[in-house]
């Protein structure tokens, strides 16, 4: 049915993977595996892609992928369009949806995906659509288009892997087919049809050796596949199964590890010289065998690497021409991409898994993506000498310095602020008079208490002179009142002047900023620290809490004085948490080791807490690994 451009609006959403579009030439690496390139080298046409083959290819590759809902094969046509040139089955749906993938694919000149999209009817069926496009130089020869039933990412992946697989016979076809009509061609289109329309890797050797030896007149056409390092035969022309066993079979082997040796065609014909130095084995062959014309090539696969070889036995009046042989070359060119991908597909599990592993490990230990590699290996480098090498773990926490004692002066009576010597940050000494209060009510107050002890004391005397006892024990009683009422005076004149409990430094208070302002009775006017006993007050992470103990050991760096640690002893662990800058701790009280006199009280830093001796990727590791099993716990509870 007719496909407009316009369909391509059928794929809603962008693709999943994308790859990089072709680059001129080949790169005979592991690589070309993985990359969407299909680089043929030499100029062909795309027009030569036979119909009937590309449908034989398209039936065997969607019965290869499991999974496969339809499939298609498109070709870019002179208005830069995909035109359709195969399909399978030809009944079903979703033929728009692989001709939108396979535009937009031919549009971004990469490969895409698209998943979970909507076909049929009503739409109401899902598929994966992947589509990966062909290169012939920097030209898109074909898009091959696959509907896959939905699954994962990593699924989508492998079967984008197979497609590029199997697209690799188009490439090679375009690349090494000679151009013009002749039998030779259509032969080679025949002989790859019916290669890959066979089910397993032995039907497909056999299915070669025989035509191979119908077409070419050859006595006897041998194939055999690397096992190691030497070729075993797997396919013998006229015989579906033969003995490895016989010396016919060893001399044929022998003569295909020369081959693969020499990495190169070997002929051996009758006019060969006796003695000459190469090519033993397929004098032996010749020699014992009873055909003297010989051919071994070689077949290798898109990386260049050695998979087999193909010997083929002609009689001594029936040598091979170089028209022969070129043709014999192409024909092994296209069968080799074929017979490894049938040979990889029959693999089991483990050997496809080993040779995944051997894959990478081979870009693991080649010389591509050095810079990344010698980073890689730093990396793993330095975390196995983590787990073996031990460090202090240390638990870090905010701290500030503070004295071990503090005592508040505060005003003693309600009154009013006279004068100020001192203010906050001022050493004093023991007995300094720092501030003092307006006196001047309580001397008042002193002199009227003075004066009626003068009348009370006249009295009394009279008293005594009349030896009047009544009045005496009442005079008596008056003088003693009066008498505490000028001592309670007295003291509260001397409580006028604010002096120093001891030698320290005033770490709050500045009176002298508000002189003459009236205090309140307990209202702090200074508090005084001691100079060289300090305390360090520690927050310590609820986290690490519970490795510390009475007596660990630790060092402090304050923000005054960067450059010279303080040890400390932890003393005292409050055991109640608080909330600070948004998180739970623990105070905990520590006394000083090495005190030095350049510390105040207040100065702020952070200290660092001994808990032993641990494996450094611990110490890295331990919180975050910490977060997880809490987390997990959280979830699985």
């Amino acid at each position: 049915m007719p496909i407009h451009a316009n369909n391509v609006t059928a794929l809603k959403g962008k693709p999943t993977e994308s790859a990089p579009g072709p680059e001129a030439g080949r790169v005979a690496s592991d690589d070309m595996i993985s990359d969407d390139r299909v680089c043929p080298t030499q100029t062909r046409s795309p027009e030569r892609l036979s119909a009937e083959l590309v449908e034989a290819w398209l039936s065997w590759q969607c019965q290869m992928v499991s999974g496969v809902i339809r499939g298609a094969v498109f070709v870019p046509d002179a208005k830069h369009s995909a035109s359709k040139r195969a399909i399978w089955p030809q009944d079903g749906n979703g033929e728009t949806q692989l001709y939108a993938a396979a535009t937009q694919a031919l549009k971004q000149n990469k490969s895409v995906k698209f998943a979970k999209i909507g076909y049929g009817t009503q739409g109401q069926r899902l598929a994966d659509f992947i589509a990966c496009p062909v290169y012939w130089q920097d030209q898109t020869v074909a898009v091959i288009a696959l509907a896959v039933s939905v699954r994962s990412e990593p699924q989508q992946h492998a079967v984008l892997q197979l497609m590029r697989w199997g697209g690799l016979w188009i490439e090679t076809l375009v690349d090494k087919t000679p151009t013009g009509q002749n039998p030779a061609n259509e032969f080679i289109h025949t002989l790859v049809a019916a290669v890959l329309a066979q089910p397993s890797l032995r039907a497909a050797t056999i299915e070669t050796v025989n035509a191979l030896g119908r077409s070419f007149g050859c006595e006897r056409v041998s194939l055999g596949l690397k096992q190691g390092l030497l070729v075993k035969l797997s396919a013998m022309s006229g015989n579906s199964t033969f003995d490895p066993r016989t010396n016919l079979v060893h001399a044929i082997e022998s003569a295909m590890d020369e081959a693969c040796d020499e990495n190169r065609t070997l002929v051996e014909s009758g006019n060969t010289a006796p003695d000459t130095p190469r090519q033993k084995a397929h004098r032996h062959l010749a020699h014992q065998h009873g055909c003297s014309s010989i051919c071994t090539l070689l077949l290798k696969d898109q990386s260049n690497r050695q998979l087999g070889a193909i010997t083929l036995e002609r009689s001594d009046d029936h040598p091979f021409s170089a028209t022969t042989l070129q043709a014999l070359e192409t024909v092994a060119n296209l069968i080799a991409p074929i017979l490894e991908l049938k040979k990889t597909n029959e693999q089991p599990v483990t050997a496809r898994l080993a040779q995944s592993v051997k894959t990478v490990a081979g870009r693991v230990v080649g010389p591509a993506y050095l810079r990344s590699k010698l980073t890689a290996f730093a990396l793993a480098t330095l975390i196995g000498l983590s787990a073996l090498i031990d460090g202090q773990f240390e638990a870090k926490a905010p701290s500030m310095i503070e004295g071990s004692v503090s005592q508040l002066l505060v005003a003693p009576h309600h009154n009013y602020i006279k004068q100020a010597f001192a203010r906050a940050g001022d050493r004093v000494e023991q007995g300094q008079v720092l501030a003092t209060l307006d006196d001047r009510l309580l001397r008042l107050d002193l002199e009227k208490w003075q004066s009626e002890l003068s009348q009370i004391d006249k009295q009394y005397q009279d008293a005594l002179a009349r030896r009047d006892r009544t009045e005496l024990g009442i005079y008596q009683a008056k003088r003693d009142q009066i008498k505490a009422e000028i001592q309670l005076t007295q003291n509260a004149l001397r409580q006028t002047q604010l002096r120093a409990p001891f030698d320290g430094i005033i770490i709050k208070g500045d009176p002298g900023q508000s002189l003459g302002a009236p205090v309140e009775i307990g209202q702090s006017l200074f508090e005084v620290a001691p100079l060289e006993d300090y305390r360090v007050l520690l927050e310590v992470a609820e986290e690490d809490i519970g490795q510390v103990t009475i007596g660990s050991q630790g060092r402090l760096m304050v923000a005054a004085l960067p450059n010279k640690p303080l040890g400390f002893s932890v003393q005292r662990i409050v055991p109640l948490a608080e909330t600070a800058h948004s998180r739970n701790v623990f105070r905990i009280e520590a006394a000083l080791t090495s005190p030095s006199p350049l510390l105040r009280p207040g100065m702020r830093g952070v200290a660092k807490i001994e808990l032993g001796e641990r494996k450094l990727l611990w110490i890295w590791t331990h919180r975050l690994v910490e977060r997880v099993r809490l987390w997990a716990w959280k979830v699985v509870m």
